[in-house]
């Protein structure tokens, strides 16, 4: 690709942005520290239960995907116990089906 800079196994890509999906993104991080909070807590209880609802009350159940995810960061070195411990967000395993 025109542009690509390589860095190893690295590919940095141009920027596609514009000043108006940048303001746009402004505008949607626009919010209060206690919205965003409650957008965090939200994200956290779904990932635990492995479903979510939709604005019009129907439920999306992702915990085959969310396991599946939980389970490809166990192999990665990188992302390690200790590591999701630092950073705050220790594991837990997905809910018994």
């Amino acid at each position: 690709m025109e542009g690509a800079i390589v860095m190893g196994t690295l590919k940095i890509l141009p920027c596609v942005d514009s000043e108006a999906m940048a303001e746009v993104r402004r505008r949607e991080l626009d919010m209060t520290q206690e919205k965003a909070a409650a957008l965090g807590t939200s994200a956290d209880g779904a990932a635990r239960r492995g479903f979510y609802l939709t604005d019009d009350g129907n439920q999306v159940d992702w915990c085959d995907v969310v396991q599946a995810a939980r389970d490809e960061s166990q192999h990665r070195p990188d992302v390690s116990a200790a590591g999701r411990q630092v950073a705050g967000v220790p594991h837990h395993p997905g809910p018994s089906l």
